[in-house]
């Protein structure tokens, strides 16, 4: 609050020296009253306008800067999960060319997680299909995939 008052006078104040030093500089004459005026509306304008001090400044420039950061980070999030997303669905689409070799029809869903690096780990599976050899089947997704057999699951 004393921040605030103070630097309302201050603004009051260097207002007032710079409409002296104007006045100083016009002198008498028909300019001069116009140049009074000016100066007037000048000075009612700084007295009646709350001011803005430079902590509030400071505040609001922190403000913007902490809401820039945090729609920084959100579009590296989303770009990150779309792009794993891609991952996922390339990784499903390999697995299933490896399990389902030719008469064998089915699909295979891949869960992820990320790592404390951020990295792309399969979790578990689902796979559905018909006439599965599911020995083969859990080899072949443990290798590829490093998902361990309890986490492959078998609908179907």
């Amino acid at each position: 609050m004393t921040q605030a008052i103070s630097g309302y006078f201050i603004r009051l104040f260097i207002g007032g020296f710079a409409v002296f030093c104007v006045m100083a500089v016009v002198g008498k004459g028909g300019v001069s009253e116009a140049v009074r005026l000016c100066c007037a509306c000048f000075m009612i304008i700084l007295i009646l306008t709350p001011g803005i001090s430079a902590g509030d400044i400071l505040s609001q420039l922190s403000t913007e800067s902490e809401n820039a950061r945090l729609q920084l980070e959100d579009r590296v999030s989303e770009g990150t999960r779309a792009a794993y997303d891609e991952i996922n669905r390339a990784a499903e689409e390999y697995v299933s060319g490896l399990i389902f070799t030719g008469e064998k029809v089915g699909e295979v869903k891949l869960k992820y997680e990320t790592d404390d690096k951020g990295g792309y780990v399969p979790v578990s599976a689902k796979v559905s299909g018909q006439n599965l050899d599911r020995e083969n089947v859990k080899k072949t997704l443990t290798d590829a995939t490093g998902i361990s057999e309890e986490n492959i699951i078998f609908e179907g």
